[in-house]
C-alpha cells in the first residue's frame, strides 16, 4: 500500500472516530494537515489508480460513507513542531474542530470529482404553533430535560448553536423531539442537534447519527410524557 493511500485510509478511521465521539488519546502532530497538504494528497491519492472506473468507484464508496457523518465546527490550532515527530493530546472540541475542516474538504472534493450537485438547505425549522414553547416547558417542568442551557426552542429555530447539557438519557430527549414534530414545518430531529451543541448525560456532543440511534420503543418517562401531552391538548 502507497504512503498516500495508507494516510486516505487513517483520516476515513479518524473521520469516523470523531464522528462517534471515541476517544482518539494521543497521535502523531504529522496527522493533522493544513489545506495545501490536504490538497497534494488527494491529488496524488487519484493517481495512484489505474483507470477512471476504478477511481470513481472507490470514490463513490468514500462518499457515501463520509455523508452520514457529521461533526462540531469550531477553532482548531494545529501544534508544530518541525524538529520533532512528537505525539499530541487534543481536547474532544478540537477534534471535533478538525474534523469538521477534513470532513468538508474531502466531501467538497469528492462532490466536485464525481459531479455531484447538491440542493442546499433552505428548509430551515420553523414553528408552525407557538404553543410549543408552552408544552416544551410543561415537559421541561416535570422532567427537568437540561442541567444546563436555557431557550432550547428558540436557540433550535435560530440556529443559535447554544450549549445544552441534558438531566435525561437520549431517548427519552428523542421521544420528546417526536412530540413535538406536529408543532413545526420542516421538522427533522437532526436539525435539533445541527443548530445547538447538545451535551448527553456522559459529556458527549449528540450527533446526528447517535440522535437518530436513540430512538427507542419504550423510553424512560414514557408515560409521564404522553400524560402531560394528553392533558395540554383538552
Amino acid at each position: 500500500m502507497s504512503e498516500e493511500l495508507k494516510n486516505i485510509k487513517d483520516i476515513m478511521k479518524y473521520l469516523n472516530r470523531v464522528s462517534n465521539a471515541s476517544d482518539i488519546g494521543l497521535i502523531n502532530q504529522h496527522f493533522f494537515l493544513d489545506d495545501t497538504q490536504l490538497r497534494n494528497l488527494i491529488q496524488n491519492y487519484y493517481v495512484e489508480f489505474n483507470n477512471s472506473k476504478e477511481l470513481i468507484a472507490d470514490l463513490k464508496f468514500k462518499y457515501e460513507h463520509l455523508k452520514n457523518l457529521s461533526f462540531e465546527k469550531g477553532n482548531f490550532l494545529r501544534v508544530k513542531d518541525r524538529l520533532n515527530n512528537v505525539r499530541v493530546k487534543y481536547s474532544q472540541k478540537e477534534h471535533q474542530a478538525y474534523g469538521f475542516k477534513v470532513h468538508k474538504f474531502f466531501i467538497d472534493e469528492l462532490e466536485r470529482k464525481l459531479n455531484i450537485k447538491t440542493k442546499k438547505q433552505t428548509n430551515k425549522l420553523s414553528i408552525k404553533n407557538k404553543q410549543v414553547y408552552e408544552l416544551f416547558k410543561l415537559i421541561d417542568l416535570n422532567l427537568d430535560i437540561f442541567k444546563s442551557g436555557e431557550d432550547f426552542i428558540d436557540s433550535s429555530v435560530k440556529e443559535k448553536n447554544l450549549e445544552f447539557y441534558l438531566n435525561i438519557k437520549n431517548t427519552t430527549f428523542y421521544y420528546i423531539l417526536s412530540i413535538l414534530k406536529p408543532y413545526f414545518y420542516n421538522f427533522e430531529f437532526q436539525k435539533f442537534v445541527t443548530a445547538n451543541k447538545v451535551h448527553s448525560i456522559r459529556g458527549t456532543i449528540i450527533t446526528k447519527k447517535n440522535l437518530h440511534n436513540s430512538k427507542s420503543e419504550h423510553p424512560s418517562d414514557i408515560k409521564l410524557i404522553d400524560e402531560i401531552v394528553k392533558n395540554f391538548k383538552k
